[in-house]
């Protein structure tokens, strides 16, 4: 258990684990962290009642991992909303819920896998791609980023989405868009609104889309 601090005032509280057994993913999906491999952080985070905020977080979430990755020697990327990308692949898992009035987000960093025991063909460790720290590495650089983005007044308005945008490798991209599992939107990625939602024009028009897989197409 650890606290997330700004300066000197405590902004939330997380639970570091280094083995998980019965994790849980986007759509109910299984996630498992073998030990000595990875870092599991669940940080708990006291939230306001604007409601714009909260599509914010998984976002901000994952600019503070991909900033602590760069910390760490890595040359990380975004993908919409909150994926964590080295070369491409895939480092970093994000699942952010409401408990209202606490944001729970819950991260999973891929740290010493290889690529024997990564698990799927679209991931990445940090050991896979050069980066060759401890775990205990990751999680100080991880509270002490998560600390950053989230111990502001009003971080995600006025501090973070610039620059989210910066690290974000969606935006002017071609995408396809699964909205469910039978609705797919095609289109260019041109921007995330102020509330976090990503925005693509298709067809002639442009729309603004709160959740969804997003699949870059080149």
């Amino acid at each position: 258990m650890a606290r997330l601090r700004k300066g000197d005032n405590v902004t939330g509280v997380a639970l570091i684990a280094l083995e998980q057994e019965a994790g849980r993913g986007r759509l109910t999906r299984s996630w498992e962290s073998p030990a000595g491999e990875s870092v599991a952080v669940s940080v708990g985070v006291p939230m306001g009642a604007d409601s714009e905020q909260w599509g914010l977080i998984p976002l901000m979430a994952g600019l503070a991992v991909a900033r602590a990755v760069k910390d760490l020697g890595g040359q990380a990327s975004l993908k919409w909303p909150n994926d964590v990308l080295l070369s491409g692949r895939k480092v970093c898992g994000i699942l952010a819920e409401s408990v209202v009035p606490t944001a729970v987000v819950g991260i999973g960093v891929n740290v010493g896998q290889s690529e024997a025991t990564i698990g799927f063909p679209q991931g990445i460790s940090l050991v896979m791609a050069g980066v060759d720290v401890s775990r205990a590495e990751v999680a100080a650089a991880l509270l002490a980023r998560l600390g950053e983005v989230f111990g502001e007044d009003e971080p995600r308005h006025t501090l973070h989405l610039k620059d989210y945008k910066q690290w974000c490798a969606t935006i002017g991209e071609p995408v396809r868009v699964h909205l469910d599992a039978t609705t797919i939107v095609e289109g260019i990625a041109v921007d995330v609104a102020d509330d976090g939602r990503l925005v693509v024009s298709s067809g002639g028009r442009t729309t603004a889309y709160s959740s969804g897989d997003v699949y870059h197409l080149r």
